[in-house]
């Protein structure tokens, strides 16, 4: 995952490359997910599932959404396979056009 860390203020969003790499044969197609986000913020996966060998996931905050440092599991599924990485959120206080 691309990069490890990002650093955003709360009302912003940011991405993280998901890299998926295919060994022993396998083609299928992976179902994304991510948990560990603090409250206020999604998550999407961009594609979901994916079939590539990238996925984009965007991290959209709001400004309800607190400061801090988050630490974020992606959790790749396909079928009995699963596979997770780790990256970190880091939001800072709103930087004056905060909407919730």
């Amino acid at each position: 995952m691309t990069p490890a860390s990002r650093t955003i203020a709360a009302s912003a969003s940011t991405t993280y490359t998901i890299n998926i790499t295919r060994t022993g044969g396998f083609t299928g197609s992976v179902t994304l997910s991510v948990t560990g986000l603090p409250a206020g913020a999604t998550g999407s996966f961009n594609p979901n599932p994916a079939t590539a060998a990238t996925s984009t996931l965007t991290v959209t905050t709001s400004g309800s959404t607190p400061a801090g440092t988050f630490p974020l599991t992606i959790k790749g599924v396909s079928g009995s396979l699963t596979h997770t990485a780790s990256a970190t959120l880091v939001v800072t206080g709103c930087d004056g056009n905060c909407q919730n």
